[in-house]
Parts: structure tokens; C-alpha cells; sequence
């Protein structure tokens, strides 16, 4: 890959969308192949690291997800954001008390960094917390998120798809219910 890298300086964010491709077809194993190899090249490339993260928590691999959690907090600018998946991750690895202290920690603090309310939705997503992941999706809604638009091809939501409230949101998307 260092020789396609070299011949093409997009070949890693070609691949890093890939990998994101295969998140959402289902194929995670695969995605994150796909994304250990560009992280060979670049290791503290935040997308690669976030779709890696992404990968491993629907993909049944909490394992590596639980290991992603300093490279992801190294690599991400945003402080909140880094706990925010930190959460999530320690949540996909079965580690509940973990991601409920780190989720709270950060619902504690002014929320002044974009993005954080779609994290927290992903982590009471994956506790089971239905209702309060539909009460911080619609907190990302009304502060116009750009990563919310993702929400009807993102494998995270599967708990969440045959709930009303959450068609409903799709629909004001005009994403596909």
C-alpha cells in the first residue's frame, strides 16, 4: 500500500471511505483490515481511527475497540468528542459502569464542542437507553449536526429503527425509513 500511497497521495482517504462503505454494508471484519492498513501508514489519521472504532463496536470486536480508546483520545482534537466515543466503545465492550461515568462526565460539561449530543446518543444507544438516545438525536437535529445525516445507513442505530420517534426523525431528514 506505501507504493499506491506514494503514486497517489488520496489512496488512504479512498480506502478510509471504504472501510466506512463496509462498516454500513455489515461487512466490519473487513472494514477494519481495510482500515489497519491505512493506520500502518498514517496512525493518527482521525477518520481512519473513527471508522476503525465504529468497525469493531458493530462488528462484535470490543476488544480492539477498548484498545482504540488512547489512540482515539490522542488523536482527536476535540476533548468531548474523544470521551464521547471513549463511551461508546467502553458501552459495545459490556464495560456499563465505565461508559455511564464517562457519558456522564461529559454531559456534566457545557456542551460547546459540535457533535457531542450524536456520541451521547450513541452511547445510551448501546445501553439500552432508548429514549434518552432519541432526546440527544434530537438535540443534534435541532443544532443542525451534519453527522446526523448518516443516521439511516449507521449500524449503530439498529435498536432504535422500529421506533417511532425515530422514524419520525429519519423522515424529517428526508432520509429513508
Amino acid at each position: 500500500m506505501r507504493k499506491a500511497a506514494d503514486l497517489d497521495p488520496l489512496t488512504p482517504l479512498f480506502l478510509a471511505h471504504l472501510g466506512w462503505a463496509l462498516h454500513c454494508s455489515g461487512n466490519d471484519e473487513e472494514a477494519i483490515r481495510v482500515m489497519n492498513s491505512v493506520l500502518e501508514l498514517y496512525p493518527g489519521d482521525y477518520y481512519t481511527l473513527r471508522v476503525r472504532l465504529y468497525a469493531c463496536i458493530t462488528g462484535k470486536r470490543p476488544d480492539l475497540a477498548v484498545q482504540s480508546r488512547p489512540l482515539v483520545g490522542m488523536h482527536i482534537k476535540s476533548r468531548q468528542i474523544a470521551l464521547g466515543l471513549e463511551a461508546w466503545a467502553c458501552a459495545a465492550a459490556g464495560q456499563f459502569d465505565e461508559a455511564r461515568k464517562i457519558r456522564d462526565k461529559l454531559v456534566a460539561e457545557p456542551a460547546v464542542e459540535v457533535g457531542v449530543e450524536y456520541y451521547v446518543a450513541m452511547v445510551c444507544c448501546v445501553l439500552g437507553e432508548n429514549q434518552q438516545a432519541m432526546d440527544w438525536l434530537e438535540k443534534a437535529y435541532e443544532h443542525r449536526l451534519g453527522i446526523i445525516s448518516i443516521l439511516a445507513g449507521e449500524p449503530t442505530w439498529a435498536p432504535l429503527r422500529s421506533e417511532p420517534h425515530f422514524q419520525t426523525l429519519l423522515r424529517k431528514l428526508d432520509l429513508p425509513v
